[in-house]
């Protein structure tokens, strides 16, 4: 009985949490409208890793636009339903959260991983010999 009180009580503050976050970044536009809650693939082209000034790739970028807009969607839904409705639109609205999450630890990641083998590269430039002079490089003098 008192696990079940606790994992009660753990999921109603994890709900919270989730409602707290969406409904902060969510913009209320009037009456809600129906959504569709099926997953639908972004498909935009790849632009051979082409990166915009975050360092994310314009298909991550999209995915994320795309969480982004499931994930308001789904709150001002939850906001709106009550029971077993609210309870599996909750879910959905965890799980994309989730899904966002892990797209974001996904793309940090690959960024340092960028930054550590940049900076790696640089650190294992070649450096010019000891027996050259810093002006043997330069032209002769007349």
């Amino acid at each position: 009985m008192t696990s079940m009180l606790h994992s009660l009580r753990l999921f109603a503050m994890a709900a919270a949490t989730v409602l707290a976050a969406a409904t902060a970044s969510a913009q209320p536009s009037g009456a809600p409208q129906a959504h569709d809650h099926q997953d639908h693939a972004v498909a935009a082209p790849s632009q051979g890793g082409a990166a915009g000034m975050t360092g994310m790739s314009r298909e991550a970028m999209a995915r994320l636009a795309a969480l982004d807009e499931r994930i308001r969607t789904l709150a001002i839904d939850m906001n709106m339903f009550t029971g077993e409705l609210k309870v599996e639109t909750m879910a959905a609205l965890l799980t994309a959260l989730v899904e966002r999450q892990s797209l974001m630890d996904h793309q940090m990641r690959q960024m340092h991983e960028g930054m550590m083998r940049g900076m790696m590269q640089r650190r294992s430039a070649p450096a010019a010999s000891p027996d050259e002079e810093p002006g043997a490089m330069c032209a002769p003098s007349p």
